[in-house]
């Protein structure tokens, strides 16, 4: 398949991932093409409301450049300082004649992993200040 074949069939089937996956509260799905942000489909939630991109504006940080340059699949935690919101990143770069002509991605939310580590920890050191008295 090619790529501009394949990212038309995502740019439709795209918005749909979030519901089908039962996860419409935490779930980007974005596609780019080399400069800008072709779509971007954000949970309309209070967590996202800091999220700090559109579709339109052109790609300035995360796995999209890495994609472009590599030509290929890309996984990263981004922290919180380059979207306003953690998030964990997979992109796919869209080939056409052995050239990147965009990147095609889905990412998750990790506020919700942060605050049951953040938990977790303070729990941790309750006990053990319980535990030593």
């Amino acid at each position: 398949m090619e790529g501009k074949q394949l990212l038309n069939l995502f740019m439709k089937l795209g918005p749909k991932l979030p519901e089908i996956m039962d996860m419409e509260s935490n779930v980007i799905v974005w596609a780019t093409d080399k400069e800008k942000y072709t779509m971007l489909h954000v949970p309309q939630t209070k967590e996202w409301e800091s999220f700090q991109a559109k579709a339109g504006e052109p790609i300035r940080a995360g796995i999209g450049p890495v994609v472009i340059k590599n030509k290929k699949p890309c996984h990263a935690v981004i922290p919180s300082d380059v979207f306003g919101i953690p998030i964990r990143a997979a992109g796919y770069p869209i080939i056409e004649n052995d050239e990147v002509i965009g990147v095609i991605g889905i990412s998750f939310g990790l506020s919700l992993e942060k605050n049951i580590a953040d938990l977790s920890t303070e729990l941790s050191k309750l006990c053990t200040q319980f535990l030593y008295k």
